[in-house]
């Protein structure tokens, strides 16, 4: 009889060992689980605060640039050309060379940017030297759109980027895409204005420009082909 008592008390020894195991586990598994979600929800945090804290930082880069090209930057010209008595003859390459200098002093442009501005002028050039068409001075080029290809627009209220109305389509630790409008009353039906921006040697920069796509600036694509000897 005291063996069979005692082979009891062991089992259920051993059964209340094996319970508290088992509850043992569930409570760290349950420890775990909750860890996780709070570590993943941490994370989540994070990559929002990262996205928003990449906005802010191109937000900035591009009302700095806007007040540098509407300030500093307000008399330059595009695309100066060289001229006779008559007609515009060909691009002036010494113009050409400062300005894509300028460029590079700002910071604000990426190096492809300034690749693309250059084939631009190039394009210009060649139409300019193939002596298919003449330009009498005075007269527009037949390219772009007739707007001012920094916005788009004909007119722009004052300090404009101050008060810019800008979505962004997507941003990435190395790129961004947004439309910017005028956040003004009497230029509200102005279309959006299209930009990219890359992060490149430490720094956001504008990499491209909807007044500056290469494609749709030219109307006549053999003369921006046809390189100029």
């Amino acid at each position: 009889m005291k063996k069979i008592l005692y082979i009891f008390y062991v089992l259920h020894f051993l059964f209340l060992i094996s319970c508290g195991d088992s509850s043992d586990t569930a409570y760290s598994d349950a420890l775990e689980e909750a860890d996780l979600e709070e570590s993943l929800e941490k994370t989540q945090n994070e990559e929002i605060d990262s996205a928003q804290l990449r906005k802010d930082e191109i937000i900035s880069v591009l009302k700095d640039f806007y007040e540098w090209k509407e300030t500093i930057d307000s008399k330059s010209f595009d695309f100066a050309v060289l001229q006779d008595d008559r007609v515009y003859n060909k691009i002036d390459p010494i113009l050409l060379k400062k300005r894509l200098a300028d460029f590079k002093k700002t910071n604000y442009f990426s190096d492809e940017f300034i690749s693309n501005y250059a084939k631009i002028a190039k394009g210009i050039d060649n139409y300019l030297q193939s002596g298919e068409e003449e330009v009498e001075i005075g007269n527009m080029m037949p390219f772009g759109n007739g707007a001012n290809p920094w916005c788009n627009c004909q007119d722009s209220p004052s300090d404009f980027w101050k008060n810019l109305d800008i979505k962004f389509l997507n941003v990435s630790t190395t790129k961004a895409k947004l439309t910017w409008s005028f956040d003004d009353k009497q230029l509200k039906n102005e279309p959006n204005y299209k930009m990219e921006f890359i992060f490149e040697n430490g720094s956001w920069k504008v990499h491209k420009m909807q007044g500056f796509e290469h494609d749709t600036y030219f109307h006549l694509d053999e003369f921006e082909q046809t390189p100029t000897p």
